[in-house]
């Protein structure tokens, strides 16, 4: 599933859902980008074999989640209930994103910086001046879990380990909990000065947290422990041993290659573990758009949502990448979530 991020001003506020066909549905909120909200494109990302089609089959208007206002994070859970962030709260679609209905989190107004679905089906929103709320009923009644999280630190990002705890990644360090939110601590190893920006799961259980300035940290052991990587970009035409910039978005692709978005960086791939990068693709630059979203479905297949381009998607572990836009109106695409 993905959606278009996009700052304050919104330029219009039709919503819409795409379909893409044949592998399967993608839902996209689309927008113009201004300050600090999101019109989200969101995006259904396909595990079936299928293979790619036309590009003028991918995508089909429908009717999407709200009229008016912006759309931010989009989670979905094993059941397929789709859960979508807007500035007057949430949302839910038990039908693939067909209707729509709002639930009562309590506040009026919410800026949700992200959502994530744990095994149980219990739903996790993080939210400006609010910290994390939880939803153990599909989102029908909510309450903080905030014991233990710093105060007044946003929550940025939000992953379940292989042993059904959940990690936390805050503008103070990484915290994690092992009674479904309920209480959280510091983990180990972790700076409380880094702030975690993103968090991948590998197949193995292998877990990655990215922070700012190149920082990326791993464990081994389900998140109970971990140690810094000294993250460096080894590319052509570049002086080696250069360090990496923000590890905005993180992802898992086909043999368990790991792929980092680096906003204007544009997006990079790791095979060995973290330890080393090279650019994919390569003609990234500062001219290119800036990188909004990364995301792999469970074919591997590679999707990168931008400021200005659109979509790309990667079908070979990114050694090539190419458009898939044809119905979308809009180029601006800030959030995925895979089904």
């Amino acid at each position: 599933m993905c959606t278009t991020s996009m700052p304050q001003r919104i330029a219009h506020h039709e919503r819409e859902r795409c379909e893409m066909a044949p592998e399967a549905p993608f839902f996209a909120t689309r927008g113009a980008r201004l300050l600090t909200a999101s019109v989200l494109f969101v995006v259904l990302l396909s595990a079936g074999n299928r293979s790619p089609v036309a590009q003028t089959a991918f995508w089909q208007n429908i009717s999407g989640p709200a009229e008016g206002g912006a759309v931010g994070p989009v989670a979905i859970g094993a059941n397929g209930h789709i859960f979508a962030a807007t500035p007057t709260g949430l949302i839910r679609s038990t039908d693939g994103g067909e209707t729509w209905v709002a639930l009562n989190t309590g506040s009026a107004e919410m800026f949700v910086t992200v959502l994530a679905v744990n095994a149980n089906g219990h739903v996790f929103a993080g939210v400006l001046g609010q910290g994390l709320l939880r939803s153990e009923d599909d989102g029908e009644n909510w309450a903080p879990v905030n014991a233990g999280l710093p105060p007044n630190r946003a929550v940025m990002s939000l992953v379940p380990d292989a042993r059904g705890s959940m990690l936390a990644g805050t503008y103070a360090g990484l915290f994690r909990s092992v009674d479904n939110g309920a209480n959280w601590t510091s983990v180990d190893g972790m700076p409380a000065d880094a702030p975690i920006l993103s968090l991948v799961v590998d197949a193995s259980g292998q877990l990655f947290a990215g922070s700012v300035e190149g920082r990326l940290f791993r464990s081994a052991d389900n998140g109970v422990s971990w140690g810094a990587v000294r993250a460096v970009i080894s590319a052509p035409n570049r002086a080696d041993d250069r360090p990496m910039d923000n590890f905005e978005r993180l992802a898992v692709g086909a043999g368990g290659r790991l792929f980092a978005g680096l906003g204007f960086g544009g997006v990079y791939r790791s095979t060995d573990n973290g330890d080393t990068w090279t650019p994919h693709p390569d003609w990234w630059n500062a001219y290119s758009p800036m990188l909004l979203s990364l995301a792999a479905n469970a074919q591997g297949h590679l999707f990168v949502g931008t400021d200005g381009q659109g979509i790309w998607r990667s079908i070979n572990n990114g050694d090539t990448w190419t458009t898939i836009n044809a119905g979308v109106r809009d180029a601006y695409v800030g959030h995925f979530a895979a089904n």
